[in-house]
């Protein structure tokens, strides 16, 4: 896939589920950012995280959410 970034690629609730993953954030906090049950969160991140495998990006590494709004096309 060319040009696609992790904003294009998945809703909004899985990137976030991914980026405070990626902060270290335990189950019980990505579920109340979410508003989701605690037992949705795992089955949540592996779907994410087959995406962005499936999709050959690399999963969110940064302590800092990504903010920027891309477009397609765009910089």
């Amino acid at each position: 896939m060319d040009d696609i970034d992790l904003v294009d690629l998945l809703p909004r609730p899985y990137l976030l589920a991914l980026q405070l993953d990626a902060l270290g954030a335990n189950r019980d906090l990505i579920a109340s950012c979410l508003g989701i049950e605690v037992e949705s969160v795992d089955p949540m991140l592996r779907v994410a995280q087959q995406k962005v495998a499936d999709a050959h990006i690399d999963p969110p590494t940064t302590t800092e959410p990504d903010t920027n709004h891309r477009t397609k096309g765009g910089s």
